[in-house]
C-alpha cells in the first residue's frame, strides 16, 4: 500500500462518499399543511405561507422495487383481464337463460292462445239434429280436436224373479199405514 498525505486521504475518501451516496436515495420530507381558507394538504414542497402541521422523513424505494411494482401491476392487470372474461361469461349465460325463459313463455302464450281460441270455438258452435255446425272459419287442428265421444249403448232389460219390496210390497218394515192427522190441542 502506498502512504498517501492526509489531504490526499481525506479527498479519496470524501469522493467515496459521494459515490456511495449517489447510489443511496436521499431522504425526503413530506409535509401536512393547513392553508389559510382551511383546506389541508401534503406535498414536499412546503408553502411558505401554510401552517406546517406534521411532517415524515420518506426514503424512495430501492431499484428494484420498480420491477417489482411494475411486476404485481402486470399481475393485477391479468387478474383483472380473468375477471372480466369471467363476468362477460356469466353474462352471455344468463342472457342465454333469459333467451330460453322467453322462448318458453311465447309457446306457453301460444299454447294458450290456441286452447282459448279452441275454447271459443266450442262455444260458437250450434247443435243443428246430430250434426255440429261450427261458426269458426275455419277447421280445427288435429292435435286440437277432442276425442270421440262413445255412442250410448242400450241396455237389455233384466228379468227379475223376485219382485222388488217396495210400497205396494210393504218393504222390509211390511205394508204402509196410512198416516190420520191428530187435532191440534187447544
Amino acid at each position: 500500500m502506498r502512504a498517501c498525505s492526509p489531504a490526499a486521504c481525506l479527498l479519496s475518501m470524501l469522493g467515496a462518499a459521494t459515490v456511495v451516496a449517489a447510489q443511496e436515495p436521499a431522504p425526503r420530507e413530506i409535509v401536512q399543511q393547513r392553508l389559510p381558507d382551511g383546506r389541508v394538504i401534503f406535498t414536499d414542497r412546503p408553502l411558505p405561507n401554510a401552517k406546517i402541521e406534521r411532517s415524515w422523513q420518506v426514503t424512495p424505494d430501492d431499484p428494484g422495487a420498480e420491477a417489482r411494482r411494475a411486476a404485481a401491476q402486470r399481475d393485477a392487470a391479468a387478474v383483472t383481464e380473468r375477471i372480466a372474461r369471467q363476468t362477460e361469461a356469466e353474462r352471455e349465460r344468463q342472457a342465454e337463460r333469459q333467451i330460453a325463459a322467453d322462448r318458453a313463455a311465447a309457446a306457453r302464450a301460444e299454447r294458450e292462445a290456441a286452447e282459448a281460441r279452441l275454447r271459443a270455438a266450442e262455444q260458437a258452435s250450434a247443435d243443428i239434429g246430430n250434426r255440429n255446425i261450427l261458426w269458426w272459419p275455419w277447421p280445427r287442428p288435429p292435435h286440437l280436436r277432442p276425442p270421440a265421444r262413445p255412442q250410448p249403448q242400450p241396455v237389455p232389460p233384466r228379468k227379475l224373479e223376485q219382485p222388488v219390496p217396495g210400497p205396494s210390497t210393504g218393504g222390509p218394515r211390511g205394508p204402509r199405514q196410512p198416516v190420520v192427522p191428530s187435532e191440534p190441542s187447544r
